[in-house]
């Protein structure tokens, strides 16, 4: 006897529902629609399906609240819809607009973080596009745990933070962002990439090479020379003389350093300091990294800029001052 009466009930409750249905579609045809009318629909956390329905109405976005919400329950998604901000039409369907929310289609912000940005000039740009403060970025880039998960060896994520174009939504925070990132580097930068050289560079020391190849390489085709220079430099334990590394030491993106700026006491400071320094300068792309671990065999130890964004490479330091004497 209760098997039959939860049978009818349920028979009764999905009569009810297409009964509904067919209401809301013999009145489609008179709803005045204007399609190219968009607005901006924001979502908080954890909001009621009331409390939504009825701004949806508020907003002309749908026409009838109740009618939303007994979709939402019917469906089972009253629960489950996705917060964030939505493009939607005004005089929309109240289904149309209930999936496209239980999908979470939410509006994206493209944010592009260039090759050669620091942690520093990503977390301005962040800031900038998504409101995340720049502080609070910076400062998720030394979170211990994210370090140790993707194997980082450093002290914050210098480096690590793949440059490329992203698509976010709203409401993202300062650690969603930087392991979105650092999960981008992982597919473009796979370990395999790596290998053994003469110095038993370990795969930290490639991206702190490639880092300071991204800074002084502007044209692509550079990239594989200026590499083969630091490791003649390596092999005759010379200075690499980065000016990169100072201005970075600096905290200057861009320039010459002067001749004071070179001595300063810095771990960076390759013109005081033998070898690579202790991080990445910057975020390299993909082309630098390759020529960091695949450089061009060349007999050059010297390069100097031609201001067009080439460099001309000379073997000897004699060689060097002459041509920086012929530029000037």
């Amino acid at each position: 006897m209760k098997r039959k009466i939860k049978t009818k009930h349920r028979l009764f409750s999905l009569l009810i529902f297409i009964m509904l249905i067919v209401v809301s579609l013999l009145t489609l045809p008179f709803i005045n629609r204007n399609e190219n009318e968009e607005i901006i629909f924001t979502i908080e956390s954890g909001e009621s399906i009331k409390s939504m329905a009825l701004r949806l109405k508020e907003e002309g976005i749908i026409n009838d609240d109740k009618f939303f919400i007994i979709l939402s329950k019917m469906f089972d998604v009253d629960t489950k819809i996705k917060s964030g901000d939505y493009l939607l039409m005004k005089n929309s369907y109240e289904y149309n607009t209930l999936m496209k929310m239980y999908r979470g289609e939410v509006l994206l912000i493209k944010i592009t973080i260039p090759e050669g940005f620091n942690i520093f000039q990503i977390a301005r740009r962040v800031e900038f596009v998504m409101g995340i403060d720049s502080t609070e970025f910076v400062n998720t880039c030394y979170n211990k745990a994210l370090l140790k998960k993707y194997s980082i060896k450093g002290k914050n994520c210098e480096g690590y933070l793949f440059p490329d174009t992203y698509l976010l939504s709203k409401g993202k925070t300062a650690y969603q962002i930087i392991e979105m990132m650092l999960k981008r580097f992982k597919q473009v930068v796979y370990d395999e990439l790596f290998k053994t050289n003469e110095y038993d560079f370990s795969d930290y020391d490639y991206i702190i090479l490639a880092s300071m190849i991204e800074k002084e390489a502007v044209v692509d085709r550079e990239k594989a020379i200026i590499s083969g220079v630091y490791y003649n430099r390596l092999r005759k334990k010379m200075y690499l003389q980065c000016c990169a590394t100072v201005l970075y030491s600096l905290g200057k993106t861009h320039g010459i350093p002067t001749y004071e700026e070179t001595q300063i006491n810095s771990p960076y400071n390759t013109y005081k300091n033998l070898g690579l320094p202790p991080g990445p300068i910057c975020s390299p792309g993909i082309k630098s990294i390759k020529a960091a671990i695949s450089p061009e065999k060349n007999p050059y130890l010297f390069y100097v800029s031609k201001g067009d964004g080439t460099h001309i490479f000379t073997k000897s330091y004699k060689e060097h001052i002459r041509v920086q004497n012929n530029l000037r």
